[in-house]
């Protein structure tokens, strides 16, 4: 039993914003950024598992994907904020 295994993924978002110098001024600092990303967003497919680049035969040398008991990869967001001296 083969299933269609095309997907399109949403593997990364950021956004980064320069703070005015007055703020940096404050920190002590030249500049400084903020930074928001997102991971792992989306996966769109017609594939029916849990995701289709999961495989947990991959390291035991099997020629037959499976992925049974397999957890797809979690969505995660990052913060950070940095100062340039």
């Amino acid at each position: 039993f083969f299933q269609d295994g095309e997907f399109l993924k949403l593997r990364e978002v950021s956004l980064r914003y320069t703070l005015p110098e007055r703020f940096a001024g404050m920190m002590k600092a030249r500049n400084a950024d903020v930074v928001l990303a997102g991971r792992n967003l989306g996966t769109w497919t017609k594939y029916r598992g849990v995701d289709p680049e999961n495989d947990f035969t991959v390291t035991d040398g099997g020629d037959v994907p499976a992925d049974f008991q397999t957890v797809g990869p979690a969505s995660y967001f990052i913060f950070r904020l940095s100062f340039g001296f």
